[in-house]
């Protein structure tokens, strides 16, 4: 902690005030909103049991308002001790790329929302999704930059195992209100053919929350040394394996199954000495999705018309109102065909947010209002150079980690991981006000390498 010396009593100048802090003082104000926004589905869970008119956006605001305050906070102190420091623009930047990349998108958002309009749906979001500009802006600002500022292994592993009893203890409930065993009474308010829902609104977004969560658990086991709680993250992932596949949303196995080959890659290449790790949790995994999949018949028969989407898209006509391509990837192709068409038509600072929510619910198969698609969601909504730099901002993340591969921790190389699987699955969602934050926290958790803590 601080020196108890320095209290905010004897500050007489800016400088001591952004020195006043000490780098584990702002390590534990950074993993505020992240501790917060990580635990959220399970906070939810107890609010609405409790009283059932809570809204999942109230609890997300106030996770937000306490990111926004924190953040501007601890990004204040940290750079203005870079400069008291004597550190050189040139250096600052070149330390914090993805910073100012997203410091470009905001601007470029900002710029975008002034051409279109403060709209309804720019200041407020729609009913449903409750995303509004500020909203996006405290993603890219505000839950990266907070989680971003945080140093030490000791407090990303602490985040990681809090998310993981959370996403733990929501699968278990979701199974058992699946199984009958233990209903849960707002859980049906929210199923849809009889998928599996939990806490969130739609099935694949509680896909996008389980693949995120089995990754994070295989890659945990992973790295773990000890005995007895490597077997408690190898109980996990099995659980979320299976919860992933009774949850049944073919975007998501992709998504667990793309990040897992890369978590094998990374492991295998920088463990060379812990390679027969990898074959106990494989086979956990392997066991977790067949039994998954033996539960729900329907999963096998939804997986294979991935192949049949596929296969209609390469063969049929290009033209978007043909009969079998426009209905690959339950209307995503034909989704995605009329955003990228709105894309050209306002290339430079697209529409604004949710700017063509009216236009793809008029012409989309099932009335969707959203791309399923969240890199185009970006550029259709803030323009090309904004869609481009959120994808800069992102490689340079994972660019300066695969740099920097051997100094980073076991926490550190989890994150991204878990990043990573919210990054493919990104290809077919839609942002949410519950989903989106987790991505934002994982890079930003996967940004600093580790360093000593203070004593």
């Amino acid at each position: 902690m601080s020196d108890p010396a320095k209290s905010f009593h004897n500050v007489k100048t800016f400088k001591e005030l952004f020195m006043l802090p000490s780098k584990t003082d702002l390590d534990l104000m950074a993993a505020v909103p992240a501790l917060m926004f990580l635990i959220s589905p399970a906070v939810y869970f107890v609010q609405i049991a409790v009283y059932s008119g809570w809204r999942y956006d109230l609890t997300v605001t106030m996770i937000r308002v306490a990111a926004v305050i924190l953040s501007l906070i601890v990004m204040s102190c940290h750079f203005a001790q870079l400069v008291i420091a004597k550190r050189s623009l040139k250096s600052i930047v070149s330390d914090h790329r993805p910073h100012f990349w997203f410091l470009i998108m905001a601007v470029l958002m900002i710029i975008s929302t002034l051409l279109n309009g403060f709209t309804i749906e720019a200041m407020t979001g729609d009913f449903y999704r409750a995303e509004s500009l500020t909203t996006f802006l405290c993603y890219i600002i505000c839950f990266f930059g907070c989680a971003s500022m945080i140093r030490y292994e000791r407090t990303k592993r602490f985040l990681l195992d809090s998310f993981l009893v959370s996403s733990s203890f929501i699968s278990v409930m979701a199974l058992l209100d699946l199984s009958g065993i233990l209903p849960v009474w707002f859980f049906h308010f929210i199923q849809e053919k009889n998928t599996m829902t939990a806490v969130f609104f739609q099935y694949n977004h509680f896909g996008y929350y389980l693949a995120i969560a089995t990754t994070v658990s295989f890659a945990m086991y992973l790295y773990e040394k000890k005995t007895v709680i490597k077997i408690l993250y190898l109980l996990s992932t099995a659980l979320h394996a299976f919860t992933l596949i009774a949850n049944n949303t073919r975007g998501c196995y992709l998504a667990c199954f793309g990040a897992v080959v890369v978590t094998c890659v990374v492991f295998l290449a920088t463990q060379k000495g812990r390679r027969r790790a990898v074959l106990p949790v494989l086979a956990v995994l392997a066991s977790g999705f067949a039994a998954g999949f033996l539960a729900v018949p329907q999963n096998f028969q939804r997986f294979m018309k991935l192949f049949r989407d596929v296969s209609d898209i390469t063969s049929s006509s290009p033209d978007a109102a043909g009969e079998t391509a426009q209905y690959a990837g339950t209307g995503r192709w034909l989704l995605w065909k009329l955003t990228v068409g709105a894309i050209l038509e306002k290339p430079v600072f697209g529409w604004g947010t949710e700017g063509i929510r009216v236009m793809l619910a008029e012409n989309s198969i099932d009335g969707n209002n959203r791309p399923h698609n969240e890199y185009l969601q970006y550029a259709v909504f803030y323009g090309i150079p904004a869609g481009l730099v959120y994808i800069f901002a992102i490689v340079s993340i994972y660019r300066k980690a695969v740099k920097k591969i051997a100094e980073l921790s076991p926490s550190t190389v989890v994150a991204l991981l878990g990043a990573c699987a919210y990054l493919i699955s990104a290809c077919f969602g839609n942002t949410m006000f519950y989903t989106a934050p987790f991505l934002f926290i994982l890079l930003g958790m996967g940004f600093q390498s580790d360093v000593p803590e203070e004593k």
